[in-house]
């Protein structure tokens, strides 16, 4: 394959470092913290209710109270999380829409030495472009961590079914249910990994579209954690759907297929041949991003068309 410019590989890289950094520091973290809080107040309101403290055994009686303060305080939990992954979502959003104005207009510089107006932070366009996706993705996290808690709370559930069952203490059956809540923690921390990368390939896609408005031939690329000239993952997280999908360009707003192999000709999973994506991710913690992309830049990508591969590289 081509060499890919130095100056487009930092494009991709840097979209791969700020979801990245976001992840960490604005959305598992934070979020992390709300979730932390809302299990003190929960386990302490447990401890709080009467007998639990100096009962010497969990009764069924105190299971039922247990329980309804459990099912009372997932509807805390849920809300809570989705407010916090709301607000790391509108950052993704933002840091999204400002990357791709700078980056196509660092690029055009680079490749055809033209210098462009990006208008995207126009006030009445950023906002629309943050906008268009907010109420769904506020939607899609309020659903995502309902659903987790009630996976959470089903699961305490049976904890403290068990500390019934061995005649533990009802501290015990306390501690029964903190552990639950540290052990089922990545479950919530993938949920906030995956609609943060949603959040911020979507307003990059978002941006390439409204762009093709001054720029007909805009384009966009599929890259994942992989090395352009070698064909290598860059870890060994990297699958093959993965691998065959990087590369791949699509018009602004257009759709990904997934082929059948990789390039090399790895079979990929039967289940996924054929499925289309407008952006990642395409499955839980997926880690590929959407950069801009146009033929004049000379940056080697294909299309799927009838079938087959078609390699494309451009340029002046």
């Amino acid at each position: 394959m081509p060499r890919i410019d130095l100056a487009y590989r930092d494009v991709v890289a840097g979209s791969r470092a700020r979801l990245e950094k976001l992840v960490r520091a604005r959305g598992a973290a934070s979020v992390r913290k709300l979730y932390e809080e809302a299990i003190d107040t929960l386990t302490r309101r447990l401890a709080a209710m009467k007998g639990s403290r100096k009962a010497t055994s969990f009764t069924a009686h105190q299971m039922r109270g247990y329980l309804l303060q459990l099912k009372a305080g997932q509807t805390q939990l849920s809300q809570r999380l989705a407010g916090g992954l709301g607000e790391a979502s509108l950052k993704a959003q933002t840091d999204s829409i400002r990357a791709v104005a700078r980056d196509v207009a660092r690029l055009e510089k680079r490749y055809t030495g033209a210098v462009v107006d990006i208008p995207l932070e126009e006030a009445a366009r950023f906002q629309g472009l943050i906008d268009k996706r907010r109420t769904s993705l506020m939607r899609a996290h309020e659903t995502s961590m309902a659903r987790y808690g009630k996976r959470l709370v089903r699961k305490m559930e049976g904890q403290l079914s068990q500390a019934l069952m061995v005649g533990e203490t009802p501290l015990q059956a306390i501690d029964r249910v903190r552990v639950v809540a540290d052990v089922e923690w990545w479950q919530a921390e993938r949920i906030v990994r995956t609609e943060l990368a949603w959040a911020a390939n979507s307003a990059a896609v978002d941006s390439l579209v409204e762009l093709s408005t001054e720029l007909p031939d805009m384009m966009q690329r599929w890259s994942e954690h992989v090395d352009d000239e070698a064909y290598t993952p860059l870890d060994d997280r990297v699958g093959d759907d993965s691998l065959a999908m990087h590369g791949q360009v699509t018009t602004a707003g257009g759709e990904f297929v997934m082929p059948p192999t990789t390039r090399d000709g790895r079979p990929v999973a039967q289940s996924l041949v054929g499925q289309r994506w407008s952006f990642p991710p395409n499955r839980p913690n997926c880690r590929a991003v959407v950069s801009p992309w146009r033929k004049d830049w000379g940056i080697p990508g294909w299309m799927w068309k009838g079938g087959r591969r078609i390699p494309i590289v451009g340029g002046r």
